[in-house]
């Protein structure tokens, strides 16, 4: 028989050789299908543990960054569009009559007064026929004044008053 002593040096022997191999994990976790060699349940020592997959980025992270980069995308084509669409002011011939009918259109737009505008409008109009202005301009005024009846008051007060000082 063996003594004490001499067990445990083959013990340490057989250790050291790597045909044994003592694991704390559960006996179902050493027959998986992912650490299964052809020994069976035996695993050797130094096989290195497999890295995972890289962490992918969550699906919350994906949808935020797709959403502000479609939001940086609606406002730099909204700033070129505007800025493409807007059209310059036309240059105009100051007279008194003009000067008045135009502070007077100023002064609507800024106390929101649509029955002053269309009086105004008709007013612009009859100095079309008289050819106190020319259709350039008059356009120009009245798509200020449609803009300002769905609701964009400082917008065309803003560009009326650009037009004026040009």
């Amino acid at each position: 028989m063996v003594s004490e002593k001499d067990d445990n040096n083959i013990f340490r022997k057989l250790k050291n050789q790597g045909k044994l191999v003592q694991s704390r994990e559960p006996w179902y976790k050493r027959f998986s299908m992912r650490k299964s060699t052809l020994r069976g349940a035996m695993v050797e020592k130094n096989e290195a543990k497999r890295k995972g997959p890289a962490p992918q980025p969550s699906k919350r992270r994906h949808a935020i960054t797709l959403a502000a980069a479609t939001v940086i995308l609606a406002v730099v084509l909204y700033c070129n569009a505007t800025s493409l669409i807007r059209r310059s002011a036309p240059t105009y011939d100051p007279t008194i009559e003009l000067n008045q009918r135009l502070d007077a259109l100023f002064t609507a737009f800024n106390t929101h007064d649509v029955v002053t505008t269309e009086k105004i409008q008709s007013d612009l109009r009859k100095m079309v026929i008289r050819g106190a202005i020319d259709d350039e301009t008059l356009n120009y005024i009245n798509s200020l004044i449609e803009s300002a009846k769905y609701g964009d008051w400082i917008l065309a007060s803003d560009r009326l008053y650009q037009f004026i000082l040009n």
